[in-house]
């Protein structure tokens, strides 16, 4: 019946082509890396916690300063409560805390994220912490732990600058 049609061949084909490209899971093939999500989100941690802390984030400029701390603050208080173990979502927050002088919050949160993290930035964000309080010689000692982690961590070499200019 459908066979003597020419139409059937023609619509088999792409028919076949649409079945065998679908799958029940919808997995790239075998030797092929997944898409990261199209958001930059990462399965490490909850979406929308890091969707608040991208709020958060993008009001720092490059010397790091934040352009409306107590919102960044709002926006990082709900994403550790969806995520208590977000160490850059402490980090900031300590960043933030620190320019409303915030001091023990600040460095309690900074310790945290050092805690869950010890990675070179958050040891060079902590100092920029002492920087602001004027603890010199606790800056040193986080740069110089940030130093020890990656010699050639960019906001190590800046925030050593910093340091070097406010002790002359």
């Amino acid at each position: 019946m459908f066979s003597s049609s020419p139409i059937f061949p023609a619509l088999l084909i792409p028919a076949f082509f649409l079945l065998s490209c679908a799958g029940p899971e919808n997995t790239p093939p075998s030797g092929v890396s997944p898409q990261p999500d199209p958001h930059g989100f990462s399965s490490r941690y909850n979406q929308e916690a890091q969707k608040l802390f991208a709020r958060a984030r993008i009001m720092w400029d490059l010397e790091e300063n934040c352009s409306d701390p107590e919102l960044a603050l709002e926006y990082l208080d709900a994403a550790i409560v969806l995520e208590e173990n977000y160490a850059e979502a402490y980090m900031r927050r300590a960043l933030a805390a620190s320019e409303t002088g915030e001091w023990e919050s600040a460095f309690a949160d900074s310790s945290r994220a050092i805690r869950l993290q010890p990675a070179a930035d958050h040891y060079a964000s902590r100092a920029l912490i002492f920087i602001r309080q004027g603890n010199y010689l606790g800056a040193a000692k986080d740069l110089e732990q940030a130093l020890r982690l990656d010699a050639g961590n960019p906001r190590t070499a800046e925030f050593l600058r910093r340091l070097e200019r406010l002790k002359q």
